[in-house]
């Protein structure tokens, strides 16, 4: 089945996507400027940046007491427009920066309620690509263009595993559509204290989940 072009054509509960939400230029700035800031690490397969609080791979979530550099000012034009969303009323204070080679993609995963609270917002720039969402045996696609801004909030990103296949083409819309090296901001809120007690305990780690073992180390 072909990937969906819409959140709403999608149907998983809480799920936004926002087109077109930089453009074409802010892009090609926004990919300079953040190479120029920040250390570059590198995974098995990608490499990554972190502003606000470094993400350790190990846990899968962050030392909140050990704050790193933070936000650089080159992402002010995206954190204004998403602070002037109606649909999203919360402040973020981490960013993962990922740039991955043609053909590489994300393992199947739910971000750790216990590090971090509220909705989850991902840009993607210089590439389009499928993301393809899980819950039990419910499988269903998503094409994210190229500067477009995914936000899972709710079930969504309570609930539902996100990834994308390691592969170098994507069908959606009747086409195929290659895979350019691809770059996401991923901007996360830390939870400082307490833990999650939402509705979905068996996703929950502060609940019921337990954290599968990772292989996504830094070299």
């Amino acid at each position: 089945k072909d990937a969906a072009l819409t959140a709403e054509e999608l149907g998983v509960s809480g799920l936004l996507l926002f087109k077109d939400f930089i453009t074409e230029e802010e892009e090609r700035r926004l990919l300079e400027d953040l190479d120029e800031n920040g250390e570059w690490k590198h995974l098995a397969r990608r490499r990554v940046k972190h502003f606000g609080y470094e993400f350790d791979y190990s846990i899968r979530g962050v030392h909140p007491d050990k704050a790193i550099i933070p936000f650089p000012g080159c992402v002010d034009l995206v954190t204004d427009r998403i602070a002037a969303l109606d649909e999203i009323e919360q402040t973020f204070d981490q960013l993962t920066v990922n740039e991955y080679p043609v053909g590489v993609g994300l393992s199947p995963h739910i971000d750790t309620h216990s590090a971090f609270f509220g909705d989850i917002l991902s840009l993607s720039l210089g590439s389009n690509v499928v993301m393809e969402f899980r819950r039990g045996e419910d499988h269903r696609k998503l094409f994210l263009p190229r500067r477009s801004l995914l936000a899972m909030t709710g079930e969504s990103r309570l609930a539902w595993q996100h990834y994308i296949p390691h592969r170098k083409t994507d069908k959606a819309g009747r086409g195929i559509h290659p895979r350019s090296k691809r770059t996401s901001l991923t901007f996360r809120t830390i939870r400082k204290e307490g833990g999650c007690q939402c509705s979905y305990p068996k996703c929950c780690d502060s609940q019921e989940a337990n954290l599968p073992p990772t292989r996504m180390m830094e070299k």
